[in-house]
Order: structure tokens, then C-alpha cells, then sequence
């Protein structure tokens, strides 16, 4: 049986990771400072207290979201989770996007026995895109409600996300004309075109019991680039795997599978066993580790691009702020690329570190960033007639993106992204911006 200390704790960690709150400004300054004498109670563990001292406050401020945010917590807080219901649900009826309270409206409806009503608030969660530390700890909440409800059925969430957009260099080929005396011809040399993305994905879920679930996945991304159709790709993913949930922690085990096509054509297909693991250090900071072993096969043409994949790495997540408004997300990769054909020049080692941040702007808008760097240093060189030193590329790359919650489950993102690829060998030598706007709609 899944601890139902377990569920919470991790629940909470999860509540906070999406706690991006915005609140209200009140025009009366004593009630404002009452506000925040209850929130300062609340991250000094003091519920009841909090509780306590907005009763006095119900009368005049119970409609307001922030206030009714915070009187709901401390009511739930303070084990009294049926009275905490009618406050919390006025909170999240304000703000739909505000995760922090919808993950405490949840947990109240837990608390209370109404497991479908904490279901169908856990299961809007894993719409959101959530970092995969959290939907790990949602799927801890999700298999104790299973077995609650002893469902033998299994759940499902299905998400399809159009994109359409502008990319300096559709094929991350070089700018140059030639190279060695030899005149590139239009796939090797850059190219920039309008795009079409079109995503769906198929999440289904099954509990089994004792803090263990079953999870199947599928993907399709297909892009479409009307000035350089040699570049347009077709991908389709498979995934199947269990987590396993205890307290302050928890840990999978999948198998992911995917096949890529470019230009009509097969490219490239991989196979791999990935595994991870989570700790709650505290309420607001989450560390993991996560490994991967696999294969990459290419077709005939490039097979002397197979190769055997090993990646490690570990992971830090921290909300900052009494607010909990900003979430911040830090890892570091190290791998290698063991080439499978003797005299292949693709076996390469692998470093890199990445940040991830996400922020709430209102109850409409959100942002989102990232930047990551990463060194491949080759096994040998690719050109020793130019130069003898082993190939090494170090590759930058950044992201910044608007999402605004039309619906419940519908949002539209605004990004742009850039990467820049340099090498010691010329012909590998790019850069690369992408300009795109996009929907999603989760059910």
C-alpha cells in the first residue's frame, strides 16, 4: 500500500514546484499586512495561527483569491480539510493557472474522500508539461487515488500541439559554398524556410499497488519546411516503463524506442533503457540522478554512424521566494558514444550543464527559459588533411518563451530559440534561430 504520509510530502514538493503565485494587490494596507502576517505563519509550519487570524478577516476579505488562497491552506493545514474545500476551490476558480492552489484543493478532496473529484485536479496537472521530477511526484498522488478507487481501468491523457514558425537553418548545415575544393550541393549548406509542426502524444497509466505503476506512451512529431522539403522529418515514440513511490522519494524504469524518417526516407531509429531517481531534500528543494544506455542505428548509407549511447547526470530543483513564484531547474550530463564499425569517426565524449526556469506572470501568463552548453570532443579527426586534432565541437543554445492559458486545457506559447554550433573543422561550424508560435490542447 502506497504511505499516505508519502503522497503528501511528495505532493507537496510537487505543489511547490508549480507554485507560481501572483497575488492580488489589497488596497488596504492593514489588510495587507494581515495577508502577509498569515503567510509568514504558514512557512514558519504555524497553521493553525494562520488560521486563527484570518478568521477575524472572513466577513470582509473570504471572496478575495488571495486571501481565500491562504485561509484554505490553513485550514487544511491545520487537519480540517472539508471546511479548507469552498476557499480553495474559490482561489482556482480566479486563477485556473495558479498550480499551487489547484494541487491544494486536490489534496483536500483527498483528505475528505472525494477521489474522483483530487483525480480529475491531479490528472489536469499532467496537461501542464509538467519537469518530469514533478509528474513523477503527481504519479504518486495518482496511483494512491487507484488504489482508492481499486480501478482496474487504465487512465489516459492525450495531448496534440500545432506549431508553425520561421528557422534560419532548417537542415544545422554550414554557411560555406565549399569545402576542400569540393562545392557543396543544396542538403550540406543552410537553409532557411517557414515550418509546420504538428505533435500528439498518448499517456496511459495503470496502478498496481504498493506505491508501483505501469506507464505507456506513444509520440508522433512530424515538421514540414515548404523551402526546404529535403529537410522535413517524421518521428514516432514509444515508451513503457514503472515507477515505484515511497516516502520523500521515488524512482522509474522504462524503455523508450523511436524511429526518425527525413525527406520520405528512413534516417535513424534507437533503442534505450533509461532509469531515475528523486529525493525530497526539503518542501522546496528536489535533487535527482537519472542514467541511460542505448543504441543508434542509422541506414546503410550513414552506418558508420552506429553507435552505443551511455548518459549520466544529475539534477537540482529549488521554488524561490516566500511567493513561491519562480522555479528553477539545474543539471549536468556526461556521456560517450562507443561507435560500432572499426575506423568510424563518430565516437565522441559528451559534457554539458543546463537551466531551466519558468515564472508566473499572471493568471493568464506564464514564462519559461532556458540555456544549456554542451562539448563533444571526437575520437579522432575528421579532416587530418586540414587538421590532425581530434574534432571538438561546443555547442550553446538558449530559449525564451510566452504561454498564455486561453482555456482550462488549451494555451498558446510564443518562443524563440537560438543554438550555435562551433567546431575546429569548418564544415561543422552553425547557428540557428527559430521563431515559432504554437497551441496546445490537452485532454
Amino acid at each position: 500500500m502506497v504511505k499516505p504520509g508519502s503522497i503528501i510530502t511528495s505532493a507537496i514538493v510537487t505543489g511547490l514546484l508549480f507554485g507560481l503565485v501572483l497575488l492580488a494587490p489589497v488596497t488596504v494596507q492593514a489588510d495587507t499586512a494581515v495577508l502577509q502576517q498569515a503567510e509568514l505563519l504558514l512557512n514558519n509550519r504555524q497553521p493553525v495561527q494562520a488560521a486563527a487570524l484570518l478568521a477575524d478577516y472572513e466577513d470582509k476579505l473570504g471572496q478575495q483569491p488571495n486571501f481565500a488562497y491562504l485561509y484554505g491552506l490553513a485550514l487544511f493545514e491545520s487537519d480540517k480539510a472539508e471546511e479548507a474545500i469552498p476557499y480553495l476551490e474559490i482561489a482556482t476558480k480566479a486563477d485556473p493557472m495558479f498550480a499551487g492552489v489547484r494541487i491544494e484543493l486536490a489534496r483536500a478532496y483527498y483528505k475528505v474522500g472525494r477521489y474522483t473529484d483530487a483525480q480529475k485536479q491531479f490528472e489536469y496537472l499532467t496537461t501542464q508539461n509538467p519537469p518530469p521530477t514533478a509528474q513523477r511526484a503527481i504519479d504518486e498522488y495518482l496511483a494512491a487515488i487507484d488504489i482508492k478507487l481499486a480501478q482496474s481501468q487504465w487512465r489516459a491523457n492525450w495531448r496534440v500541439a500545432p506549431t508553425t514558425g520561421w528557422d534560419t537553418n532548417a537542415n544545422a548545415a554550414t554557411e560555406l559554398n565549399d569545402f576542400l575544393g569540393f562545392t557543396l550541393d543544396q542538403r550540406s549548406r543552410q537553409a532557411e524556410s517557414t515550418f509546420l509542426d504538428i505533435y500528439g502524444s498518448g499517456n496511459f497509466s495503470r496502478s498496481l499497488g504498493g506505491g508501483r505503476s505501469i506507464r505507456l506512451g506513444a509520440e508522433l512529431q512530424g515538421r514540414h519546411y515548404p523551402d526546404a522539403s529535403f529537410a522535413d522529418s517524421l518521428g514516432i515514440v514509444g515508451k513503457a516503463g514503472m515507477t515505484w513511490s515511497g516516502t520523500d522519494e521515488s524512482r522509474s524504469l522504462r524503455l523508450r524506442s523511436y524511429r526518425m524518417n527525413v525527406d520520405d526516407d528512413f534516417n535513424n531509429q534507437g533503442l534505450s533503457l533509461e532509469g531515475a531517481w528523486d529525493y525530497n531534500v526539503t518542501k522546496m528543494n528536489r535533487v535527482g540522478m537519472f542514467a541511460r544506455v542505448g543504441v543508434l542505428r542509422f541506414d546503410d548509407e550513414f552506418d558508420n554512424r552506429d553507435v552505443d549511447q551511455l548518459l549520466v547526470g544529475i539534477s537540482a530543483t529549488s521554488v524561490l521566494g516566500a511567493a513561491r513564484r519562480v522555479m528553477l531547474t539545474v543539471s549536468t550530463i556526461l556521456g560517450t558514444d562507443s561507435p560500432k564499425q572499426d575506423g568510424s569517426r563518430y565516437g565522441r565524449d559528451v559534457f554539458g550543464v543546463r537551466g531551466y526556469a519558468a515564472w508566473r506572470i499572471n493568471a493568464k501568463f506564464a514564462g519559461r527559459a532556458s540555456a544549456g552548453w554542451q562539448r563533444y570532443l571526437y575520437d579522432d579527426a575528421f579532416f587530418p588533411e586540414v587538421d590532425t586534432s581530434r574534432r571538438a565541437d561546443r555547442v550553446s543554445d538558449g530559449a525564451v518563451s510566452l504561454v498564455w492559458k486561453a482555456m482550462p486545457n488549451l494555451e498558446a506559447t510564443l518562443g524563440v530559440s537560438y543554438r550555435d554550433n562551433r567546431s575546429n573543422v569548418d564544415l561543422f561550424t552553425y547557428d540557428r534561430w527559430v521563431l515559432s508560435l504554437g497551441f496546445s490542447r490537452g485532454w
